[in-house]
């Protein structure tokens, strides 16, 4: 949508907080001028929620409501009680508190001259662990990936098919320890010791070790905390404040071509906050990494996808509740079908593309459905999905915020978590763009009084419009991007993994040097730019996002204002990203003389191609298919075109990627969201992309 100006947020009476109110807006004929273009409303008082470009279903007017407390709704709340204490998992308490005194009005976060483009509606790779023993003991291994329960454990060990059996020893990691529920925890330390044989192959391969905890039974990697050590120091220390249950002390193996761990090796012993007195004496050796990594290879033939689909937003953020026979399908592939989960929860899909990012539609009934992205870098891909309860929010809105869920909006609900010790985190502020309003936060139940989280970590949006928007924790002020469609629901846990920085180089190939350029994560206001270095390297810190994709948006003098969507994962290590530009020049020249089109430069485009590298097994051409999230490809008005070279003569004639032609173009398009997909001669899906194209911008997609 082009720019228009946004109606600010208006505050709401001094004793009744008020919720969301849509209001109508139309598309503006002109082309986008400014750097950065927003989504236009009216300027009316009443409204400050996003237009869709799609029309929305006539609805009757909406109706101001004002929040109610806890302590109201209290004499018609006993059935609701029942519900949320089961739905929460806590022990409601209804408040008898002296009422509190009435918020402060919504605070404005981001100026709306600089937010984020108009968009409509068109993890954690966990490898198999090797437990350590001394130098010369036997070895045994864990796959907590694709067992029936995902999970790291200690006294199970998962066997592998039975044509792999000869890499496993018969040891099994020691039994848990017994712990004091009560311990405080302290610090605790250790000593690395690794063989001259693995030394000298990390050596070689200049490879590095780092080490994480994980509970012993926790079911979502999210739950990893990365020890602040660097490889290859011998003495390392611990944190055990905050710690509830047994650790898993885990030493993971990298080299810098791959961006998840390639072998995973456990220290036999678990942590927690009762015996970190304990010193810890961790020896590696070649033939335990010898083990695991063979153990990941025999996996890698065949690239498969683990899911486990809990019931969100509960009380007890370790053990959630799996749903069982839920459903799960991934957007824009069809032919795959549906796949139905386990008394678990989980979900196995054996076969799926490699070094993609795909949609992932999970539902089951009496829930609502969920729209989620999982990346697939690793050879191993697990990620847990989480559903919301329809029952839980008909109980929330009608007994506490009293406006009843509207079929024709959506719901989102999270939780925000401390980044160091992975705990809820209580006092946090969470906001909700062109939200009027603040988020309904938990404590035992539901508390329209209250301001910020509870000690749960809790919030709620109810009754939100579909658009693409941002969420923002006040204590670190990176808006993550999403999107809910209509009569479906989104749960977020922010801070769960922990806090990575995102670190990137530009590199403009056809320019002979790089230019000086402005970064930053859609959504962001323009204060929060990064500016390059003279090499083309910059930084964006503290990002505290679940598993998914970051859209980063690029502008430098003679570019288009460029989108990049990036597969993320917040324990991935911190690798350097090398993103290409191209220029506005050659973006055009492909328009006119390859595509013979006149390009829209306020509509979107999408440049693509692929590296020698991607070519270096496939003698075959490559064809690039861009699709809605139904899996209908476009039509050939909007691409797919040559970047360079000639255009492929004849009508049936269809564009073919190759080592010394990569490059293709799409021109014209609506801003949304689309599936960008590589195929080989036989028609399979090689890579597959969601990517997300705004108006007045070029998504770059290179392979």
């Amino acid at each position: 949508l082009a720019p228009a100006k946004v109606a600010e947020p208006v505050a709401a009476p001094a004793a009744e907080p008020t919720y969301e109110i849509p209001g109508r807006g139309e598309l503006a004929s002109e082309p986008a001028t400014s750097s950065s273009a927003v989504i236009a409303v009216n300027e009316t008082e009443e409204s400050n929620e996003p237009q869709l470009v799609t029309p929305m279903p006539k609805v009757a007017a909406p109706v101001i409501v004002a929040a109610t407390s806890a302590r109201a709704a209290a004499p018609v709340a006993r059935a609701a009680t029942n519900i949320i204490q089961a739905g929460l998992g806590i022990r409601p308490t209804l408040d008898t508190q002296p009422a509190k005194a009435a918020p402060a009005p919504p605070k404005k976060v981001f100026d709306a001259s600089a937010d984020l483009a108009a968009l409509t509606d068109a993890p954690v790779p966990t490898t198999p662990l090797v437990a350590s023993r001394a130098a010369e003991a036997e070895t045994s291994i864990v796959d907590n990936a694709t067992s029936s329960s995902p999970q790291l454990t200690a006294r199970k060990l998962v066997r592998p098919p039975s044509e792999t059996k000869d890499m496993l020893s018969s040891a099994e990691a020691e039994p848990e320890e017994e712990i004091d529920e009560n311990a405080e925890g302290g610090n605790g330390f250790g000593r690395l010791d690794i063989d001259r044989q693995l030394a000298q192959w990390l050596d070689a391969k200049k490879g590095h070790i780092e080490l994480y905890l994980h509970p012993v039974k926790g079911k979502n990697p999210s739950d990893t905390i990365f020890l602040d050590y660097s490889f290859p120091e011998e003495e390392f220390d611990f944190s055990t404040k905050g710690l509830r249950g047994n650790y898993r002390l885990v030493a993971g193996i990298f080299v810098p071509e791959a961006a998840a761990a390639i072998a995973q090796i456990a220290y036999p012993k678990t942590v927690s906050a009762s015996n970190y007195k304990q010193r810890v004496r961790f020896i590696l050796t070649h033939k335990d990494f010898e083990k695991a990594h063979k153990w990941q290879q025999a996996r890698a033939k065949g690239l498969s996808m683990t899911l486990t689909v809990f019931e969100g937003a509960t009380g007890d953020y370790r053990s959630p509740k799996p749903i069982r026979q839920a459903r799960v399908a991934i957007e824009g592939f069809p032919e795959l079908g549906t796949f139905r989960a386990d008394s678990e929860g989980n979900v196995r899909i054996p076969t799926v593309p490699a070094h993609s990012t795909l949609k992932i539609h999970a539902m089951a009934d009496g829930y609502y459905d969920t729209h989620v992205v999982v990346p697939t870098q690793s050879v191993q891909v697990y990620a847990p999905i989480f559903l919301i309860s329809k029952e839980k929010v008909e109980t929330i809105t009608k007994f506490f915020t009293k406006s009843p869920q509207d079929l024709n909006k959506g719901v989102v609900m999270g939780r925000v978590y401390n980044t160091k010790n992975r705990t809820p985190s209580g006092n946090e502020t969470v906001t909700l763009q062109y939200r009027k309003g603040k988020a309904l936060y938990f404590d035992a139940l539901p508390d329209p009084e209250l301001n910020s989280t509870g000690k749960t970590g809790l919030f709620g949006f109810f009754n939100v419009t579909s658009a693409f928007r941002h969420l923002t924790r006040e204590s670190n002020e990176t808006p993550f991007l999403f999107h809910v469609p209509a009569n479906s629901a989104l749960y977020v846990e922010l801070g769960r993994g922990g806090e990575k920085a995102l670190k990137g180089k530009l590199v403009a190939p056809f320019a002979g040097r790089t230019p000086v350029a402005h970064v930053r994560l859609v959504g962001m206001d323009n204060s929060s730019f990064v500016t390059t270095n003279s090499h083309g390297r910059f930084q964006i810190p503290n990002i505290d996002f679940p598993s998914g994709t970051l859209l980063l948006e690029v502008q430098a003098e003679g570019y288009p204002i460029m989108w990049y969507d990036l597969p993320w994962n917040p324990r991935d290590i911190e690798k350097t990203r090398s993103l290409f530009m191209i220029e506005n020049e050659l973006v055009a020249e492909s328009a006119e003389r390859l595509a013979k089109l006149k390009w829209k430069s306020h509509l979107g485009a999408v440049v693509g191609g692929a590296s020698g590298s991607f070519f270096k097994d496939r003698k075959e051409c490559v064809a690039v298919t861009l699709e809605n999230l139904s899996g209908q490809g476009l039509g050939a008005e909007f691409g797919p075109f040559p970047l360079s070279g000639q255009r492929p003569s004849g009508k049936a004639q269809k564009l073919c990627l190759t080592q010394s032609h990569p490059g293709f173009t799409f021109f014209n398009l609506q801003p949304g969201e689309y599936i960008l997909k590589w195929r080989n001669s036989k028609g399979a899906s090689i890579r597959s992309r969601v990517v997300r194209v705004g108006l007045g911008r070029v998504t770059i997609a290179v392979e």
